[in-house]
């Protein structure tokens, strides 16, 4: 469950629960909440553990790595809440340039793991030019114009449909904050 500052519940996330759902959303997203995970650690110990150099995102690599010695499982049920914070480290435009560069390495990672199966692999494509997308914003954010520029038509060429979505996500969110019922 995501909640607020406040702790009341903002929404909570439904997870996949099949092998396919999960397949398809280690493509496109991290599923696995980190405080909420079990697993051997002998097998975490044989793929190497948690990578350093990976910051930000050292559970998601974990878990595709996990992913290849066998399949993983999500219960149905909510084990965790998650408090969004407006002054958390999360907001700051480093953890977003960062989080965005480890995220486009192991997205590119997820779509050849799971380029078998042809949902996965076109939820990957979707995952891997947001990300795309989310690089060239925070490089833009920091003051990187070129890079960010380049990333952003890079993104825009991969996907435009993404790249489309991503650019009005926050004037969608603003009109569904102004005007409530005006949902779609």
């Amino acid at each position: 469950r995501l909640i607020n500052e406040q702790v009341e519940p903002i929404t909570q996330l439904i997870p996949p629960t099949t092998i396919e759902e999960v397949r398809v959303a280690m493509a496109e997203a991290n599923p696995f909440g980190n405080s909420s995970v079990m697993f051997h650690r002998e097998s975490a110990r044989c793929q190497g553990g948690y990578d350093q150099r990976f910051v930000f995102a050292n559970d998601f690599d974990l878990w595709l790595k996990l992913f290849t010695m066998g399949n993983g499982a999500v219960l149905p049920e909510c084990l965790t809440d998650i408090r969004i914070v407006s002054t958390s480290l999360t907001r700051t435009p480093q953890y977003k340039l960062a989080f965005a560069h480890e995220t486009l390495a192991l997205y590119q990672r997820a779509a050849q793991q799971f380029s078998d199966d042809p949902r996965a692999r076109q939820a990957s494509q979707k995952a891997f030019a947001r990300s795309g997308f989310a690089y060239g914003q925070a490089l833009l954010q920091a003051g990187h114009r070129l890079q960010g520029w380049r990333w952003l038509a890079w993104a825009l060429g991969h996907n435009p449909v993404v790249f489309f979505k991503e650019w009005l996500r926050p004037w969608k969110q603003f009109l569904q904050q102004r005007w409530p019922r005006a949902q779609s």
